[in-house]
């Protein structure tokens, strides 16, 4: 597995720059966010803790790779999933260091807001910022958010279809299950943290 990358200080200016948030860029060990994986049932068929752990390996190893959108789920406090996803941003922006000094064409990372003005689609002077993200993480769904939050989500996945997108959720199981119903959309890969939960992996 492609470790969490040590980036200069230059690529961690540009994580912050790109959204990522402050709070989770403290010290933290990817192996022991993963022991708290737990298989879960999707679409009638199980996706055992071994099956998620390629999806997670997969997308660190080329987190610019295809336009999958990969669902990271914890159920009680998003921080887990944040921190997987941190790991692939970071990783992602590594990626592209030899390739552009700019934040545009760099990953983003997003936080949905309340309200129904959706800046990443409506805001021209927002979207002329941010350009055109190489990868985009979608931070956070919960299992009280409002529709409008999640049609939000769901226009957000839609137009930006080409590129791939990480969906952080916070919800327990049977109502994460009802929330990616609403996102009509095809879900490639998801990763259940469940925090009262360690495996050996």
């Amino acid at each position: 597995m492609k470790n969490k990358p040590t980036l200069n200080r230059k690529g961690l200016l540009l994580a912050k720059n790109c959204g990522a948030p402050t709070n989770i860029l403290n010290k933290y060990d990817i192996n022991k966010e993963l022991k708290s994986i737990t298989s879960i049932k999707y679409k009638n068929k199980t996706i055992s803790v071994k099956q998620q752990l390629n999806f997670f390996n997969s997308t660190l190893e080329s987190p610019l790779d295809n336009n999958y959108i990969c669902v990271i789920v914890c159920n009680e406090t998003p921080i887990k999933a944040q921190r997987l996803a941190y790991s692939i941003f970071l990783n992602a922006i590594e990626d592209n260091l030899d390739h552009t000094s700019l934040t545009k064409n760099l990953p983003l990372w997003y936080t949905i807001q309340g309200g129904y003005k959706n800046p990443l689609l409506e805001d021209e002077h927002f979207k002329l910022k941010v350009g055109n993200p190489a990868l985009l993480v979608i931070d956070c769904l919960f299992d009280n958010s409002t529709d409008i939050k999640v049609e939000k989500v769901v226009d957000i996945l839609r137009v930006h279809s080409a590129i791939p997108r990480i969906l952080l959720l916070c919800c327990q199981v049977d109502l994460f299950l009802v929330t990616l119903q609403k996102l009509y959309a095809n879900i490639n890969r998801i990763i259940y943290l469940d925090n009262q939960r360690l495996v050996n992996i």
